[in-house]
């Protein structure tokens, strides 16, 4: 259970568990407790009561620094530094090779645009990125995770204001980098974790519906609802 404010629940006697090589996706309305459940799986924050584990151990058993290089984070709105493409990639990580970073960006579809950049990868982007637009920021976002190969990879809402052929980008990005990976998705746009092993919507702080998508389907709740909505 989390709470901001004392004697004001955010979520309540939230359990589930998340196994290795899996993809897990959090549906359900804003506001409902999605973001607050990635943010204690990071450790951001901690739980006002309950435990995170992790392979057993809990999460204030880790040093920060160790608990970090655990994580590769795909947010909505990405952070990108004043710096040349190739280190915005690689995190500042000195010891990951340019040769990695290149394989990376082809994988990503993002090669062809970072070559046409005057300089390359070695082009100095403008602070946060304002010199793209969101989708080359999103992709950027995805080429970065696939550049530091995390254990487990965490997305909240990355495909939510993106256009529908980067969509499709971003997908066939998201199937190489989930492939065999701890996974953990905020998903707003349902079509993006139909995939997934298992589906839990999210609602008033609780745990709803949990689920593959076709059992979800085949239950016909909140869930089904949702997806009826969006695909008309």
């Amino acid at each position: 259970s989390f709470e901001y404010d004392e004697g004001k629940p955010v979520l309540q006697d939230v359990s589930f568990a998340l196994e290795g090589g899996r993809t897990l996706a959090l549906v359900g309305p804003t506001g409902g407790g999605k973001s607050t459940i990635v943010n204690l799986v990071c450790r951001f924050m901690d739980p006002t009561e309950g435990r995170v584990l992790l392979d057993g151990q809990d999460l204030r058993h880790f040093h920060p620094l160790e608990l970090r290089r655990l994580f590769g984070l795909v947010f909505q709105d990405l952070y990108l530094f004043p710096v040349s493409v190739l280190d915005n990639l690689r995190a500042f990580r000195s010891d990951i090779p340019r040769e990695r970073v290149v394989e990376a960006a082809r994988t990503s579809g993002l090669h062809d645009l970072i070559e046409s950049f005057d300089k390359g990868y070695d082009t100095i982007l403008e602070s946060r990125g304002t010199n793209l637009s969101y989708g080359q920021r999103q992709l950027m976002a995805f080429t970065r995770a696939l550049v530091v190969d995390p254990p487990i990879l965490v997305l909240d809402e990355a495909t939510s204001s993106v256009d529908p052929g980067t969509e499709r980008k971003i997908q066939e990005t998201l199937e190489r980098l989930t492939q065999g990976r701890t996974t953990l998705v905020v998903a707003h746009r349902l079509s993006t974790i139909r995939r997934a092993d298992r589906i839990l919507v999210i609602e008033s702080g609780r745990i709803r519906e949990s689920g593959s998508h076709d059992e979800l389907m085949e239950r016909g709740g909140h869930y089904a609802y949702l997806v009826k909505l969006q695909t008309g």
